[in-house]
């Protein structure tokens, strides 16, 4: 987080990016309107939202007002300012669901295009494919690439622990889009960005932490505490697949490194699940990932003691989720269980891909209230 040291080009830097974070968040707002949510002066209000109108960041709302005499005006941010191109890999697919997304956070477009992941050329090849089409429909005013990958990704950008695209071990794939395209990029491991996405969108107006789970091709978490992502120090946290729930065989301890235990487990029981041949063998496999979700989030609820709790999952319903938090319920007093909740949506990804890029393309700093300097 940048530190302020009292300099005025900071200090008014500050309050332009308060201006418009507040106008982003709350329009359309007046400038009298501004100046009471900021403790800003109103001609200090008054200078900055004309700079940002001059330079076609903010515009004037249609907004029709009633009463007599001169009607106040009202502002927006500029939802034409700049696109952000935000890719998501779906690991139970190979394909990335894509997305053009404008200034105000509407999807003008969206996409799924295939990723050949045989290779590390071909892999990247299918990316630039990808960031092409999404280019045309921006018109070339893109002012960033967001990608959600099935990987930890390392506070240098390189990937590790990627087994959909084992090549891309250890591979910074944002210098090769920066290098190819020359917009900035910012790229993330999928889960978190589901956890983002999905807070922001449904969450964050009600609850400061949350412990969002996958359920796939793979299995991770994201971890939200006191509203802020939580990643750990080498950005590992959250990756539940690797939790021991049982004493790894002595021929299964290579095999838990590169996949870990309980996402083996929990992965092979969804494909059994999958491939049931009765609706009786369908319920059994199904109470056996029942009782491995409960122990599993046991441990989690010890630790973290979240206020909720997401799924997903393509194969969990509101049923399921009862009867989990009907286990968890027996192992605890109900005033320690979390809330529990399911995510049906395909896109809350994406939806983390655009905050992540608007967090690190924003000069804002981390101010408390939007009270400005």
């Amino acid at each position: 987080m940048t530190q302020i040291i009292g300099q005025p080009h900071s200090i008014k830097k500050v309050n332009i990016d308060i201006i418009e974070e507040i106008i982003a968040e709350n329009g359309p707002i007046s400038k009298p309107e501004l100046a009471k949510i900021t403790s800003l002066s109103l001609p200090t209000v008054n200078k900055i939202v004309d700079a940002l109108r001059k330079n076609d960041r903010i515009k004037v709302a249609d907004v029709s007002s009633t009463g007599i005499g001169r009607k106040a005006q009202f502002y927006v941010i500029n939802e034409n300012l700049g696109y952000i191109l935000a890719l998501y890999f779906r690991d139970d697919a190979d394909s990335y669901n894509c997305a053009v997304v404008n200034a105000v956070g509407d999807m003008i477009y969206q996409c799924f295009m295939p990723v050949d992941t045989s290779t590390k050329a071909s892999a990247l090849e299918s990316t630039f494919r990808a960031i092409d089409d999404l280019l045309v429909q921006a018109g070339n005013n893109a002012k960033a690439i967001g990608i959600g990958m099935p990987s930890v990704v390392k506070k240098d950008q390189t990937l590790s622990n990627i087994p959909d695209i084992p090549e891309w071990e250890s591979l910074n794939l944002k210098e090769h889009i920066e290098a190819k395209y020359g917009i900035p990029t910012f790229i993330d491991n999928d889960v978190n960005l589901l956890t983002v996405g999905f807070y922001q969108n449904e969450l964050k107006q009600q609850y400061h932490d949350l412990v969002y789970i996958y359920l796939g091709k793979g299995v991770g978490s994201g971890i939200i505490i006191n509203k802020k992502l939580h990643k750990g120090f080498k950005g590992f946290a959250g990756e539940i697949g690797y939790l021991i729930v049982e004493k790894p065989l002595e021929d299964q301890v290579e095999s838990v490194k590169a996949k870990g235990l309980l996402e083996q487990k929990i992965c092979a029981l969804i494909q059994e699940i999958k491939q049931a041949p009765t609706a009786e063998e369908k319920s059994r496999q199904k109470d056996k990932l029942l009782d491995l979700l409960a122990f599993s989030l046991n441990n989690l609820i010890c630790i973290l003691n979240p206020e909720v709790i997401a799924l997903k999952c393509e194969i969990i319903d509101a049923a399921f989720i009862s009867a989990l938090e009907a286990k968890l319920a027996a192992l605890f007093h109900r005033e320690h269980l979390p809330v529990f909740l399911n995510d049906p949506s395909q896109n809350s990804g994406i939806f983390g891909i655009v905050n992540m890029c608007v967090a690190n393309i924003s000069s804002k700093l981390q101010l408390v209230k939007g009270v400005g300097v």
